[in-house]
């Protein structure tokens, strides 16, 4: 949203890579991880169920359905679809390596988008039922978050 916020007001931004000079600890488990980021992942979707599931859809064309895929099909077709996993594993793999961390940690680009997706849906049901979002102990009504959208 921060990003919204500067683009929306004609402002420009950088991107730098601070890992040699900014460290935070976010989650020691990933239980503690999907919690933490329930307070946002509606969020991402502007509150939008239509918005949540198209980003569910793709999330699930773009990197699950190359997985399964690969074990579900032959030849040339399985093939390409190998291709695929080797390329977003090396990606991953090269973007680690570039901030010091190792990269057979990329293997877990294999799992996380299941993590993903599963933030997605459950923020959406929590925050969709509750009728808002509890963040640091203050509840946050549904109607005001999506006023505040900064951009449709």
């Amino acid at each position: 949203m921060l990003g919204k916020v500067i683009k929306h007001h004609g402002l420009s931004q950088d991107c730098l890579l601070g890992h040699n000079f900014v460290q935070v600890k976010w989650y020691a488990t990933v239980r503690e991880f999907i919690d933490g980021c329930m307070k946002n992942g509606f969020a991402l979707y502007n509150y939008s169920v239509a918005r949540m599931l198209f980003g569910v859809l793709i999330v699930v064309m773009l990197n699950i359905l190359p997985l399964w895929a690969f074990f579900f099909t032959t030849g040339i077709t399985r093939g390409l679809f190998g291709a695929v996993i080797i390329i977003r594993i090396l990606s991953y793999a090269h973007g680690l390596s570039n901030i010091g961390i190792t990269p057979w940690y990329s293997i877990w680009s294999l799992v996380t988008p299941y993590i993903g997706i599963y933030i997605a849906i459950k923020a959406a049901v929590v925050t969709t039922r509750n009728k808002g979002i509890v963040w640091r102990g203050t509840f946050y009504p549904l109607d005001e978050l999506k006023t505040s959208q900064i951009l449709p």
